[in-house]
């Protein structure tokens, strides 16, 4: 398959995910993506940013992340509804890479059935980024990705 110049989708995985490298390959190969692995070592949120100053137009970002009662791992950084404004500028500059109608997919990965991921959450990293925001129930889609299941989608912006 050949290498799209300008990707269009860009798949982030944190490396805590039990088989992150499979999923995170089928994903990549599916959405015909460009594919990022984070450093558990560092901040997640700021690898993702600087990832992104090197993108335009993408219209999709898909986030295989470890989630755990009220937060999500990304490298060593836990993203919640309660600290969005701390990245407020990270999460607005991912903005500037995305095409309009753009959209966020944050893939659960071993979320407890309890958890339900806040709409107020889901809103303002929907508003600080500019895309349109969903959450996958479940992983199993990459055995066959149009089978993706979104429990919220779209999150209007």
């Amino acid at each position: 398959m050949a290498r799209q110049l300008h990707p269009t989708a860009l798949v982030i995985v944190d490396p805590n995910v039990d088989q992150y490298a499979h999923f995170a390959y089928e994903i990549a190969q599916f959405a015909q993506a460009e594919l990022f692995i984070l450093d558990e070592q560092a901040d997640g949120i700021e690898q993702i940013t600087t990832t992104l100053t090197h993108h335009q137009a993408l219209q999709s970002l898909h986030l295989i992340l470890p989630s755990e009662c009220n937060h999500f791992r990304l490298g060593n950084a836990h993203l919640t509804a309660f600290n969005l404004d701390r990245y407020g500028w990270d999460l607005q500059q991912w903005g500037e890479a995305f095409a309009p109608q753009a959209q966020i997919f944050l893939h659960r990965w071993n979320m407890p059935a309890e958890f339900e991921v806040p709409n107020l959450f889901l809103t303002r990293l929907s508003l600080l980024t500019g895309a349109k925001v969903a959450i996958t129930s479940h992983l199993a889609c990459v055995e066959d990705p149009t089978t993706l299941e979104v429990e919220t989608f779209p999150v209007s912006s």
